[in-house]
């Protein structure tokens, strides 16, 4: 798991540095501005995100905890969870209802949250906050630039 993380540091670093050396031009520089006001709204979404992934991984490990081994604590479900959002999982649909088991209406409605709540939630719905707020910003600060590059082509 540390590798991970520390691969994503790596990736984070080296997209800095070459978001500052593209910035003098000017096309690169509406997207490096872009992506410097973006920190605080994305830290913002970040926080949500990492909010959402403890619910979530809490909610399996009181779920589906005691059925399968890789939920069975919460360390094994965070990395569940990061390997199941990288198409790397082992839960699957047989894991959450078993044939023959018999589970009250509670048991399947948290089944059903758990199975399509990563899908739909972690992958689908954040991954288009991010862009949402990414395309925002890059609208607002195109609009800003418009006119300065306007009033210079008709002098």
């Amino acid at each position: 798991m540390l590798a991970y993380v520390n691969c994503l540091c790596v990736c984070v670093f080296i997209t800095c540095r070459l978001l500052r050396a593209w910035s003098f031009q000017s096309k690169f520089g509406v997207i490096t501005r872009t992506m410097m006001r973006a920190i605080p709204e994305l830290g913002h979404l970040l926080l949500v995100i990492i909010a959402s992934v403890f619910l979530f991984c809490g909610l399996v490990t009181l779920g589906i905890g005691d059925t399968t081994s890789y939920s069975s604590t919460f360390a094994a479900a965070f990395e569940e969870f990061i390997r199941s959002v990288l198409g790397l999982g082992y839960m699957g649909f047989s894991d959450l209802w078993p044939d023959g088991v018999w589970h009250p209406l509670s048991q399947q409605l948290l089944n059903v949250v758990i199975w399509y709540g990563r899908a739909v939630l972690f992958i689908f719905v954040f991954s288009q906050f991010f862009m949402a707020t990414l395309g925002d910003l890059f609208e607002t600060i195109k609009q800003k630039r418009a006119p300065v590059a306007r009033s210079i082509a008709a002098d």
